[in-house]
């Protein structure tokens, strides 16, 4: 495959990578990490580095899972704090 286009998909990448940071909501966050972990992976894969497409992949099934996972939304806690004399 062309290094060019090899390039080109690990710099789309990293801009997606860069832009997920200037969001505020963590679906559309993690769907990002996603993608830019499954971009990297390809990325790898083609420049032939089995492992760290396999770590990209591990991570971007990571961040599919707790896209859905609604354990850790948003709740709002009040800590009281009592003073003794």
């Amino acid at each position: 495959m062309n290094f060019w286009i090899i390039q080109g998909l690990g710099f789309t990448a990293f801009l997606i990578g860069i832009s997920m940071y200037q969001l505020n909501k963590r679906r559309i966050i993690l769907s990002l990490q996603a993608t830019h972990s499954l971009l990297f992976g390809i990325h790898y894969l083609l420049l032939g580095s089995l492992n760290s497409m396999l770590m990209c992949i591990s991570g971007a099934g990571r961040n599919i899972i707790f896209q859905y996972d609604n354990r850790f939304s948003k709740k709002v806690r009040y800590i009281t704090i009592s003073k003794k004399m």
